[in-house]
């Protein structure tokens, strides 16, 4: 079972039929699980994110969002390099992404 650990900006509300999943997976630079992440999603349109989530001890996140739309998905933690996609949701879909966060300027973590 996937234990997540979301907040959001704007309430989420209940699932919507059609509503697209972005499942992500973050590790660390040499393979290890990442957990706590933060992980922010926006329309690719906006300024500032919209959905909120945290990798758990896994390193898996999920955000559910409206279909038809690009998005952009940022994941950061403190002392790492922020990592960014843009996905495009479709109905009833689930996109899947991997993270492999490198530590900024070369910093041992």
């Amino acid at each position: 079972m996937l234990a997540l650990q979301v907040s959001s900006a704007a309430p989420q509300g209940k699932a919507k039929p059609g509503d697209c999943l972005l499942y992500g997976n973050v590790f660390t630079a040499d393979g290890h699980l990442f957990e706590g992440a933060e992980v922010h999603v926006r329309r690719a349109a906006d300024k500032k994110p919209k959905w909120e989530a945290f990798s758990d001890r896994r390193g898996e996140f999920a955000v559910r969002v409206p279909p038809e739309g690009d998005y952009v998905v940022e994941v950061k933690a403190k002392g790492f390099v922020t990592q960014t996609r843009t996905m495009t949701a479709q109905v009833g879909t689930r996109l899947e992404m991997v993270f492999h966060m490198a530590a900024e300027n070369g910093k041992k973590q």
